[in-house]
């Protein structure tokens, strides 16, 4: 630490990181999609490189055990114009940050719904819907003497459009 909340960092002897991850898409109907994945992931320290600060056997800085996502998307043609909507969540599951700091689970969920036509897209959406607000990371810089951390947008409404030349 150089006192002014910038630290220096150093490698640890080895860690070992095993798990799995599940990924499915399927089309239930016309016109309608379901696709989602989940991972599950088992991070250790296996050797603190002469590190006393380290433990062996701890779980790796930022990693969480499980993660997970699931979307649902569906689309129609009436006439000319083709509707559609999308619902999608994601779980990240809790973790510890690389000053050994708690970072919860959390999940985030997200809305669209629109019309394409023509050249033109417009959509309305929100993400973020139940205004969650995640520790995404608590960085040396910002939270030695400051206890501050990174977060996610926070819940997000608005409208969407585009167009294809």
């Amino acid at each position: 630490d150089c006192g002014l909340g910038f630290g220096y960092s150093a490698n640890i002897g080895e860690a070992q990181s095993e798990g799995f991850e599940f990924s499915f898409a399927a089309d239930i109907a016309d016109g309608v999609k379901l696709d989602g994945g989940v991972g599950y992931t088992n991070s250790r320290i296996t050797d603190n490189g002469g590190l006393a600060t380290v433990v062996e056997g701890t779980r790796l800085a930022d990693v969480p055990e499980l993660s997970g996502g699931l979307a649902l998307d569906i689309s129609h043609e009436f006439g000319d114009v083709r509707g559609y909507g999308r619902i999608d969540a994601r779980y990240v599951g809790e973790s510890t940050s690389a000053q050994r700091n708690r970072r919860p689970e959390y999940a985030l969920l997200n809305l669209r719904v629109g019309a394409q036509f023509d050249t033109f897209d417009i959509s309305l959406f929100a993400n973020n819907v139940t205004d969650k607000r995640a520790n995404l990371s608590d960085p040396t810089e910002l939270s030695d003497s400051l206890n501050l951390i990174a977060i996610n947008r926070p819940r997000t409404i608005g409208i969407d459009v585009r167009t294809r030349f």
